[in-house]
């Protein structure tokens, strides 16, 4: 387990004052079962008139500030201290044939709808079939 402290900083500076548009941040890194967040600092230099959060599809924390009047310098200071649990690295089952690279996938069934998988080297976009493989479903005729 190790303790991190991160600071980040983003400096705009503008020749004339300007009308601030909304900001997006993600500055926050996502919590898991190997990261805990212990303390977040956000500093926005001119003060925003509203801050809100909110989580994208993806579930990071993003804050959104809107800003009122004009300004020739938007600052952002962002610490964020966190612990971090270290983890061997992970052991996945592998199939005996992917062991080495490139893998030749044998010819097998769907399981979902009996309907035999191919391996395809040699399409419009790969004519010598040297490019990377592709998958198709190999479909009874009409």
């Amino acid at each position: 387990m190790s303790f991190l402290t991160v600071h980040h900083s983003t400096v705009y500076r503008y020749r004339e004052p300007v009308g601030l548009g909304e900001h997006r941040m993600m500055f926050r890194p996502r919590e898991s079962h190997d990261l805990r967040l212990i303390r977040t600092d956000l500093i926005i230099t001119p003060e925003p008139a509203h801050l809100r959060w909110l989580h994208d599809p993806f579930d990071n924390s993003v804050a959104v500030a809107t800003f009122e009047g004009t300004t020739s310098e938007l600052r952002f200071e962002s610490t964020v201290t966190l612990e971090h649990f270290e983890n061997s690295t992970p052991e996945y089952p592998l199939e005996e044939y992917a062991r080495t690279y490139p893998s030749a996938i044998p010819m097998r069934t769907s399981r979902i709808s009996r309907v035999p998988w191919h391996i395809n080297t040699r399409s419009r976009a790969c004519p010598n079939g040297r490019c990377s493989f592709s998958i198709h479903r190999i479909l009874p005729a009409r």
